[in-house]
């Protein structure tokens, strides 16, 4: 019998894509940045992607954060009671998991480094039998001709000119009373799916992560490296619980150098031990307005005020994307100051002075982060509106045509300013690779 092949073409045409939700790709970027924020450092952070079982698609629906994970600057692990814990958790909760996820902050890596593909090798055989895609209707001709029938009361029997091929036997439920029957030529046809398995790794090129998708099919295992992403804008836009996510942090992951069994501490624990980036800031230009410049002071006091008025939730344009790109750029240039010992200051300053400095840059790149994500998620809620707006046009006529063809102006305009925001806002995380010889 001749091998099958997909009438849909290849592998590569039905995997194009990683597709995820607007919500569950931006859910996995503020784990990663809220576990930097609360380690005081870029650290990697692991989880898994995740649809409801009752629905048999290929799409990422949600994250799910993995318990009892170490996570370090380098490298996350996971304990074999850690993924158990999770599988169960995520499986009570009526999911099945796709796939997974890890992050690489501080990084614009596009490849699995080698710990990594010995994780998605264990995992992707974990998964095929629970993620099924359809290749669609296949064919193969069976034999070859010429073909011979032997017709024996309930039972037909047709044999192949190739005789490797072997013989087609059809059992019938009563006499087949048909005394000449040929065969011209016999094609059988299947429904063959594909197992799959997702690994999406997050790095600071928010647009463009790093996916790889493991397929296997009755011709073995191919892994596709370097796919992309497909955003999907859902119709009901669903709404980020930070505070759940803080607590969900605090309870599930151990930094590296963290006693094991130490406790983790509450989110009021957290809250109260908290203070204000712009508090601190300003607290230090009180104390020391006669020992800095007026430039640094100015500088400082800016941004306290301009972080002060920022709301959750808040899209800031390519106006406010500059203002943060001009600071991140010139506390940049402060720190580089202090570390190469430059700084006319004095020493009780320089100390008091240094981790402001560092965590500012580090908080306007957690905000880059997030207004990238912010500002994907409305791209795709967007394009979104601008397909459904071509499926109306192409039903109108008249009046309501010319309608439709300006808010299709209008969205044009707008796409033009989201690409605009996150083009300026992508430019502030590479800053940093540019000037420490890091970047991409």
């Amino acid at each position: 019998m001749t091998n099958f092949a997909t009438s849909e073409g290849r592998l590569e045409d039905l995997f194009r894509n990683l597709p995820i939700t607007s919500y569950a790709y931006k859910k996995a970027h503020m784990y990663a940045d809220i576990a930097s924020e609360i380690a005081c450092q870029r650290v990697e952070v692991y989880g898994y992607l995740i649809g409801p079982r009752t629905v048999d698609d290929a799409l990422v629906h949600d994250v799910y954060l993995s318990h009892r994970q170490v996570a370090s600057p380098t490298r996350c692990t996971v304990d074999q009671e850690g993924v158990l814990l999770t599988s169960e958790a995520i499986r009570q909760e009526g999911n099945r998991i796709i796939g997974w996820w890890h992050s690489h902050k501080g990084l614009t890596l596009q490849h699995h480094s080698d710990h990594d593909d010995t994780n998605f090798r264990v995992l992707k055989y974990a998964l095929f039998n629970n993620n099924k895609k359809s290749l669609g209707r296949v064919a193969a001709q069976f034999g070859k001709a010429p073909y011979s029938v032997q017709i024996e009361n309930d039972e037909v029997r047709i044999i192949s000119g190739d005789l490797a091929a072997g013989t087609l036997v059809i059992k019938l439920a009563s006499d087949l009373n048909i005394s000449n029957l040929a065969v011209k030529g016999l094609t059988i046809e299947r429904h063959p799916t594909a197992g799959f398995a997702y690994s999406l790794i997050l790095n600071d090129n928010i647009s463009k992560p790093y996916c790889e998708i493991a397929v296997q099919t009755d011709d073995g295992i191919r892994i596709l490296k370097g796919v992309p992403i497909s955003l999907i804008a859902e119709q009901e836009e669903r709404r980020i619980d930070l505070e759940l996510m803080r607590g969900e942090i605090l309870e599930r992951v151990t930094y590296a150098g963290k006693h094991q069994s130490q406790p983790a501490p509450t989110i009021k624990d957290e809250a109260q031990k908290e203070i204000k980036l712009e508090d601190k800031v300003r607290a230090f230009v009180t104390k020391n307005r006669r020992a800095i410049n007026l430039e640094l002071s100015d500088a400082l006091v800016a941004y306290a005020k301009k972080q002060e008025g920022i709301k959750y939730g808040s899209l800031l344009g390519a106006e406010d994307a500059r203002q943060f790109r001009d600071n991140y750029t010139y506390f940049l240039s402060i720190q580089r100051e202090l570390m190469a010992g430059k700084s006319h200051y004095d020493k009780s300053t320089i100390n008091e002075l240094k981790p402001i400095v560092e965590e500012l840059i580090d908080h306007i790149q957690v905000l880059a982060s997030n207004q990238i994500s912010r500002w994907l998620d409305y791209s795709a809620q967007i394009n979104s509106s601008r397909i459904q707006i071509d499926t109306m046009e192409s039903q109108s006529k008249g009046r309501s045509a010319r309608k439709l063809r300006k808010q299709k102006e209008k969205i044009k305009l707008e796409y033009t300013r989201v690409k605009e925001s996150i083009t300026i806002w992508e430019s502030i995380k590479t800053v940093k690779g540019d000037e420490d010889g890091t970047g991409s």
